[in-house]
């Protein structure tokens, strides 16, 4: 079998695609094999940034060993509106993961009998229309939301003549999900979400011409799946994990970093940096439930003052630009209503001759435990970083703990490059 993932001219399509060096036959190594997924991926994708197509490029070498882990994180296409590429990359990556089966709202039973069956790659498209409907596929988001971890399962009984069988039907496969807006919070916290973003005037993709994709894709699935046949670990010490990952994005994240360990050459360092650009801030205001909004806007609130009437507080939450306090239904947030919020935290008003207090002290425990320290949260940029900030190659010079040359992401650009030099945006 002969692999040719690059019969078109490199050059054509930017300087990230031309600097890979793509093996011309059936690679023979997990490094090599990535490097073509990967210039498989950029040819026919746009992605806003590098780290994108590392992430998704060990994402799907993953399906060939997920259950070898104890969790494996959804990856989601997700776009702001219409025509952004997101069905696009569902078609890339189809021919190149384990078993993919795509399907549009297939009923829970569906779902969970297919899954424990035939343990596909789940590619479930237009997912928004689901998350539009409330109530009604709460049982396939609850599969979605646990169905990432090993040895998870869905109790049924099922008849056998004039009895009943209790079966336990698995639910761990790799999933992708497609779809337009956001995703619910339970999805997206287990999810390393790709956001595409329309292709403009000046950037080079190659159409995507289905039949065509597939014959350049599946061989690079093939040789995936005989290279990986020897896998038997993807587990990684705690130190090999960055830190600016949470508990959550830690699990994800490590059998991807895993397999990138083993490929060796650039890529540990190339997926340390993706990581920690697509999973360390996931602290989203638009994501976040309104007592944490709260809780931040509150620290604001009291600045360097030891305490505030409820009064005072309110005047001040009310002053915070972009606020959600000034219109709360119609009106602004109460003393009550302001109460009722804290109440989940523990945290209630004391009462003396001024009437009700809120002291600074009465915040610490909840700000410690809920937000992000106030040094993390000033060093967030004001605004959104420039779309493909920085060439990949160079989160490669950034040395990272745990015996790993990994990467930081710069404050300024969100890209990453060498610590201490100047950021070239």
């Amino acid at each position: 079998m002969t692999l040719t993932v690059q019969p078109w001219d490199a050059a054509d399509l930017g300087d990230d695609v031309a600097d890979l060096d793509v093996p011309s036959t059936d690679p023979d190594t997990l490094a090599d094999a990535l490097v073509a997924l990967e210039a498989h991926l950029r040819r026919y994708i746009f992605f806003g940034s590098p780290h994108d197509a590392v992430a998704v490029a060990l994402w799907c070498a993953g399906t060939f060993v997920y259950a070898l882990a104890e969790t494996f994180p959804l990856l989601a296409f997700m776009s702001p509106v219409r025509r952004s590429g997101k069905t696009r990359g569902m078609d890339t990556i189809e021919p190149v993961v384990s078993r993919p089966w795509r399907v549009i709202r297939p009923s829970e039973s569906v779902l969970f009998r297919k899954i424990d069956r035939d343990k596909p790659t789940l590619m479930l498209d237009e997912v928004d229309t689901i998350w539009s409907e409330k109530n009604e596929h709460e049982g396939l988001r609850s599969i979605l939301n646990a169905g990432n971890r090993r040895g998870t399962t869905v109790a049924r009984t099922v008849s056998k003549g004039k009895d009943f069988d209790l079966v336990d039907f698995e639910v761990y496969c790799p999933k992708v999900l497609a779809g337009i807006g956001t995703l619910p919070e339970t999805v997206r916290d287990r999810a390393i979400v790709i956001g595409m973003v329309r292709k403009g005037a000046g950037d080079k993709i190659e159409r995507l011409r289905t039949r065509e994709a597939h014959a350049l894709g599946r061989p690079i699935g093939d040789a995936l799946a005989r290279i990986l046949t020897d896998v038997t670990d993807l587990t990684l010490h705690p130190s090999e994990l960055p830190n600016e990952l949470d508990d959550r994005a830690q699990d994800g994240w490590e059998p991807l970093l895993a397999l990138a360990k083993l490929a060796g050459g650039d890529w540990p360092s190339r997926s340390w940096a993706a990581s920690v650009a697509l999973s360390s801030d996931r602290d989203d205001p638009d994501d976040e439930s309104l007592g944490i909004v709260l809780l931040r806007d509150i620290r604001t609130a009291l600045a360097d003052d030891a305490r505030l009437t409820t009064a005072q507080l309110i005047e001040r939450l009310l002053q915070i630009e972009l606020a959600p306090w000034g219109d709360m239904f119609g009106k602004s947030i109460t003393g009550r209503k302001l109460s009722r919020l804290l109440r989940p935290f523990g945290i209630k008003p004391h009462r003396d001759r001024v009437g009700s207090v809120y002291a600074a002290s009465m915040f610490m425990d909840a700000w410690s435990r809920y937000l992000p320290p106030e040094s993390a949260t000033s060093a967030t940029p004001a605004t959104a970083p420039p779309i493909r900030s920085l060439p990949v190659a160079d989160a490669a010079d950034v040395a990272a703990p745990g015996g790993w040359k990994g990467a930081r992401v710069c404050p300024s650009c969100r890209g990453s490059h060498p610590v201490g030099t100047t950021c070239p945006s």
